[in-house]
């Protein structure tokens, strides 16, 4: 498993994040994304995935705390 950290909204408004599972592997080897301190991933602390070929874009919205938004994603919930 693999748990990738989130900068802080604050400090990256507008910032656009694609994570992607190029390695066809997320059936295997879950992708957690976790949001900086009381920033959020779309309304939570954590969002993850056991999904081959999940992706998910997020944006920035600059807030503190803050949320990332998402714009587009295949296998996230």
């Amino acid at each position: 498993a693999v748990t990738i950290n989130l900068p802080a909204c604050s400090s990256n408004v507008g910032r656009v994040l694609m994570i992607k599972d190029s390695g066809n592997a997320g059936a295997t080897n879950a992708i957690t994304l976790s949001a900086n301190g009381e920033d959020q991933l779309h309304g939570s602390g954590t969002r993850a995935t056991n999904a081959n070929k999940a992706f998910i874009q997020i944006v920035s919205n600059g807030g503190d705390p803050g949320q990332w938004l998402w714009i587009a994603r295949n296998g996230f919930p």
